[in-house]
C-alpha cells in the first residue's frame, strides 16, 4: 500500500520575465527556512537584456532548491497506524517469538520516514528576441529549457502476499484451522513492512523544452494580423529504489519459512541475493505542437471583430517498469499509457456598440477533434452603463471540455484509496481500486449564465454583485468508489 495522504509535492515555479524592450541586468536571490529549522530553500535568478540589431534580446537563468520536511516532524500530521508491521503477519496475526502467532496489537507509524515536503533542484534557461523586421511587421522568438531533479521518500514498501497454505509447513498453518471443520484455508494473507530494505526513494529527472515563433502585422486601417507556431514537450525518467518484487518474495518465503515467520529482521544482503529488492524504472512525457493565425480590427463605426484558425497536436505516454506491468511488484499493478489526438479550430467574435450606453458582444467557435468529431460553442453578452459609475452586465454561453490523453488512453492503474469498508473486513483504510481510461469518451458539455452589476463608489473603490449558473452534462470524472461500495453492500447488484 502507498501512503500518500500527507505527501505534498509543491509545483516548481519558473519565474520568466517576458519583457519586450528590456535593457540592463537584474539579479535576485532568496533564502528561507521553516520555523522548525528544516525545509531550507533558496535560489537566484539573472536577467539580462540588450538591443541587438533592430531588435531586443533578453536572456535569463534561474536556479532554485528546496529542502525536505518529514511528516512526523509536524504536529498536524497524525501518527500512522498501518497493519503492515516490520516483523510481518500471517492471517492477520504476528509472530509470538516461539514459532507461533498471536493477535496483532500494534501498527506501524509510516510518518517517521515519509516526506511532507519533497526536495528538488530546478535550473531554467529562457531567451526572447523580438524585432521589427518591417515597418508594419514584428517578429518574436521565445525559447525555454528547464531541468528539474526531485526526490521523494516514503515509508518502506508494504508487501501484501496471499500464500498457498499447501506450500507452508503444518506448524505454521495448524493454528489457522477452522474449529468446526478442522480445515486450513487455501490461502493465508502475509503482510510485512519491508523496513529491512529501507525506505522507498523516488527520483525524477524532467526536461522541459518550449520554442515559439510569431509574426504580428499592422495594416493601414489599424487592423492587425498574427501567425504563430509553438512546440513544447517534456520528458521524464523516474526510479523507485528499494522496491519489492512480490513474486521473488513469495518464492523466498516458501523456501525460508523459519526466517520469514520468526519475527526477526531480515538481512538486506539476503533480500538482494534473493532478487526481492530491485529498482523500479519508469519514463514518460508529452508534447504539443500548435499553429495559429488570426485577424482583428475595429470598423469606422466602432464595431470590433476578430477571427482566426488553430491546429493543435497533443500526445502523451507513460511507460512503467516491466515488473509493475506484470503485477509482480508489491505496488499496485499498472499498464502503460500512450495516445495522441489532433484538433482543428476556427473562431469569430464581434463587439457592437448599439448605443452609447449599450454594447453587445457575440462569439462562436468550432473545434473538430480526431477522437470524437466536431463541436460548436457560442457566447452572447451585453453591457449597459447607466452612468459613469454604475453598469450591469450579462453573458450566456455554451462550452465543452474534451477528454485528455490520460482520460482516453490510460491503461489500468491500481491505486490504494482511503475508503471505509462497509463490510468491516479491511485491515487498513486503504483499499485497492483500479482506474482506467476510455477511448470512447465524449466531451463534457456546459451551459452557463451570469448576471451582475458594478458600482464605482469613488475613485479607486468599486463593488460588484454577481449571479452565475453552470450546468455541466456528461461530466468526465472518476467513479465515486465509496458510493459504489456502499451501494454494493446494500444489495445493489449492478454496483
Amino acid at each position: 500500500m502507498v501512503h500518500l495522504q500527507y505527501m505534498v509535492q509543491t509545483p516548481c515555479v519558473v519565474n520568466i520575465i517576458t519583457k519586450k524592450d528590456f535593457e540592463g541586468t537584474e539579479v535576485s536571490a532568496d533564502l528561507s527556512s521553516t520555523d522548525k529549522g528544516d525545509g531550507e530553500s533558496g535560489g537566484f535568478s539573472i536577467l539580462h537584456g540588450r538591443e541587438l540589431g533592430k531588435g531586443n534580446l533578453v536572456v535569463g537563468f534561474q536556479y532554485s532548491q528546496r529542502g525536505e520536511v518529514i511528516q512526523s516532524d509536524r504536529d498536524f500530521v497524525p501518527e500512522g497506524n498501518s497493519s503492515f508491521v516490520p516483523e510481518g503477519s500471517l492471517g492477520g496475526e504476528t509472530p509470538d517469538g516461539n514459532g507461533g502467532f498471536e493477535d496483532r496489537d500494534h501498527g506501524y507509524d509510516y510518518t517517521t520516514s515519509s516526506y511532507a515536503q519533497t526536495p528538488n533542484e530546478l535550473c531554467s534557461f529562457f531567451t526572447r528576441y523580438n524585432s521589427e523586421i518591417a515597418t508594419d511587421t514584428e517578429l518574436s522568438i521565445d525559447a525555454m529549457y528547464t531541468r528539474r531533479e526531485s526526490d521523494q521518500q516514503m515509508a518502506p514498501q508494504p508487501a501484501n502476499i496471499d500464500l498457498d497454505t499447501n506450500k507452508l509447513d503444518e506448524k505454521y498453518t495448524d493454528q489457522f484451522k477452522d474449529p468446526d471443520t478442522g480445515l486450513v484455508p487455501e490461502e493465508l494473507n502475509n503482510r510485512r513492512r519491508m523496513v529491512d530494505a529501507g525506505p522507498r526513494i523516488y527520483g525524477q529527472e524532467t526536461d522541459t523544452y518550449r520554442l515559439s515563433v510569431a509574426l504580428e502585422g499592422y495594416l493601414d486601417n489599424d487592423d492587425t494580423w498574427n501567425m504563430s507556431a509553438s512546440y513544447g514537450c517534456n520528458e521524464s525518467k523516474g526510479v523507485v529504489e528499494n522496491s519489492i518484487h512480490a513474486g521473488n518474495m513469495e518464492d523466498s518465503i516458501y523456501e525460508n519459512q523459519d526466517d520469514w515467520f520468526s519475527g526477526d529482521a531480515m538481512d538486506r544482503d539476503f533480500l538482494v541475493s534473493e532478487g526481492i529488492i530491485y529498482t523500479d524504472n519508469n519514463e514518460g512525457g508529452n508534447e504539443q505542437f500548435t499553429l495559429t493565425a488570426g485577424y482583428s480590427g475595429i470598423s469606422e463605426n466602432d464595431i470590433g471583430y476578430a477571427f482566426g484558425i488553430e491546429s493543435r497536436y497533443d500526445s502523451g505516454y507513460y511507460t512503467l517498469d516491466e515488473v509493475t506491468q506484470a503485477g509482480e511488484s508489491t505496488a499496485a499493478q499498472q499498464d502503460p499509457t500512450e495516445g495522441d489526438y489532433t484538433v482543428n479550430s476556427a473562431y469569430a467574435e464581434v463587439s457592437v456598440p448599439v448605443t452609447e450606453q449599450l454594447a453587445v458582444e457575440a462569439a462562436t467557435r468550432y473545434d473538430r477533434y480526431s477522437t470524437f468529431g466536431g463541436a460548436t460553442t457560442w457566447k452572447l453578452g451585453a453591457t449597459y452603463r447607466f452612468t459613469e459609475q454604475f453598469m450591469i452586465r450579462s453573458v450566456a454561453a455554451t462550452g465543452f471540455r474534451a477528454p485528455s490523453v490520460s482520460e482516453l488512453y490510460a491503461g489500468n492503474s491500481g491505486s490504494y484509496d482511503y475508503l471505509a469498508d462497509p463490510w468491516g473486513n479491511a485491515q487498513d483504510a486503504q483499499i485497492l481500486v483500479n482506474y482506467t481510461g476510455d477511448e470512447n469518451l465524449s466531451p463534457e458539455e456546459s451551459e452557463s449564465f451570469t448576471f451582475g452589476a458594478v458600482w464605482e463608489i469613488t475613485e479607486g473603490v468599486s463593488t460588484t454583485i454577481d449571479y452565475w449558473k453552470f450546468d455541466i452534462t456528461d461530466a468526465i470524472s472518476r467513479v465515486d468508489v465509496q458510493a459504489k461500495l456502499n451501494e454494493c453492500a446494500n444489495g445493489d447488484t449492478a454496483a
